[in-house]
């Protein structure tokens, strides 16, 4: 992603976004780590259920509220 920056950074001054530094915007090697495994991940919820921890909450509705949250922080445009 370190080739996108000058994208990012004509964004960021287009939609009057925050000078949060490029680098510093996501923890890009988790990204790398999901979108680039060379194998697969399976989760089981099973173990951690069985310990007493069975409140859910809906993904999609939390990962809206997080865009929304970072859109109101002038991170993301809008």
């Amino acid at each position: 992603m370190a080739s996108k920056k000058p994208v990012w950074t004509r964004l960021a001054a287009e939609q009057g976004l925050s000078d949060l530094p490029f680098e510093r915007a996501v923890g890009w090697s988790f990204g790398d780590f999901v979108f680039h495994s060379d194998f697969d991940l399976v989760s089981d919820m099973g173990k951690i259920r069985r310990a007493g921890f069975g409140e859910s909450m809906d993904s999609v509705e939390a990962l809206v509220a997080a865009i929304r949250r970072l859109q109101e922080a002038k991170v993301l445009p809008r």
